[in-house]
């Protein structure tokens, strides 16, 4: 026997689509299906819908104008005609020490076009932490060295 309709079901993956950050305690009030419902209830309701509680993903903040400057930079280099067995590649990454360790979750699909939408991101700030940078470089198959930045130095053009 159904413990919940399907008026109910749909009212509920509504909710959950519109309040991804939403509990499933939450969930499970009569305001949102129509009956009072078990958390556990809840979760097999969202896993026949194809949804379940998933971590967030981490992203860097981005604003909506570096999100279109992004596209315009990805555009204009489309355009660009280059021999890419001739261009030396170089790039850098950091680490961040003593990051927010407290998990959050979501209700989302599996997939990646719902997987990195903006209401499933948890943004991080680069202030209060320790960034440790590493450096290298690589043209075809070639390798350069790996360099280790100072404590909170970034690599910069010069």
């Amino acid at each position: 026997m159904r413990k919940i309709t399907l008026k109910g079901e749909r009212h509920l993956i509504r909710t959950a689509n519109l309040e991804p950050k939403m509990t499933l305690k939450a969930l499970g009030s009569p305001s949102k299906s129509g009956k009072k419902l078990n958390y556990y209830t809840v979760a097999q309701v969202l896993k026949r819908n194809g949804k379940a509680k998933r971590r967030l993903r981490k992203k860097p903040f981005l604003t909506e104008e570096h999100k279109k400057r992004r596209v315009a930079h990805c555009k204009a280099e489309k355009a660009i005609k280059r021999d890419n067995w001739k261009v030396c590649w170089s790039d850098e990454v950091t680490f961040e020490v003593r990051e927010d360790l407290n998990t959050f979750w979501v209700i989302r699909a599996l997939g990646r076009e719902e997987e990195y939408a903006d209401k499933n991101l948890q943004p991080t700030f680069k202030s209060g932490r320790t960034i440790v940078g590493v450096w290298s470089c690589f043209c075809r198959d070639e390798m350069g060295p790996l360099y280790m930045l100072l404590e909170g130095k970034t690599m910069i053009a010069k």
